[in-house]
């Protein structure tokens, strides 16, 4: 007997699932942000007592450290009142990717470039809160849902996701871009035009362990242009 999972789409740039935060300017205008206002106060005092004294990368803290000082720096986010959990979750989420790729300081600079993982949080906290709310309202021992993030670029939300959504209710989540290169056993190296996956598919130097297997929820890529999409849709949708 073959079970149909459910699925979640997410048209990135289709429809208005991702959502812009905007602040006021000074002028009174809308104004396009992708950072938070500086806090403040922080509850490090590491050289300084300013926030910006710290790198982005922060080897030196502890994770409860950490912790402490990423929540600083999204506490005047845009959303941060009205998606309070999703924050909390995805702030524990980061932690987590940080002991992950703990050992492979190379990898985790690249992954977390503090403006670039704020950003993607405060588009990504609408959705993940809608997500959250669908899943966890579904049955257990129901089909479970496989999640399709299209335009996923190099997959923040679906980072997010695996590490907040419950494991026994989803089986995986498919990164969809062009930029990938194609997953299978031919492909030994990365051409320059592909986008970087170690974060997914790469060996944690201390264990020789594949991250893939480390992911609450598996993460999978997949290389689909605009010409296919349709067809690939076509075929997630029909498939049994």
């Amino acid at each position: 007997m073959h079970v149909m999972h459910k699925i979640i789409l997410f048209i990135v740039f289709a429809i208005a699932t991702r959502v812009t935060a905007f602040t006021r300017s000074r002028t009174g205008h809308a104004s396009r942000t992708t950072s938070c206002p500086t806090p403040r106060t922080s509850t490090l005092n590491i050289m300084s007592s300013s926030t910006h004294s710290l790198p982005d990368i922060n080897y030196g803290l502890s994770d409860e450290e950490f912790h402490s000082w990423l929540t600083d720096e999204v506490a005047n986010c845009p959303g941060r009142n009205t998606y309070s959990s999703v924050y909390d979750d995805s702030i524990d989420a980061i932690i987590q990717w940080r002991k992950r790729y703990r050992g492979n300081p190379l990898l985790w600079k690249r992954i977390f470039k503090k403006e670039r993982v704020i950003k993607e949080l405060i588009e990504s906290a609408p959705i993940i809160e809608m997500v959250k709310k669908v899943v966890e309202s579904s049955p257990d021992g129901s089909e479970k849902f496989t999640i399709i993030d299209l335009c996923s670029g190099k997959g923040y939300l679906s980072m997010f996701l695996s590490e907040i959504l419950p494991a026994d209710k989803v089986e995986r989540c498919v990164l969809v871009d062009k930029a990938w290169a194609i997953a299978s056993k031919d492909t030994t190296e990365l051409k320059p035009h592909h986008m970087n996956w170690d974060h997914i598919y790469g060996i944690n130097p201390m264990t020789d362990e594949s991250y893939f297997t480390t992911w609450p929820i598996n993460l999978y890529t997949s290389k689909q242009g605009k010409e296919n999409t349709a067809w690939f849709l076509r075929r997630c949708l029909e498939c049994k």
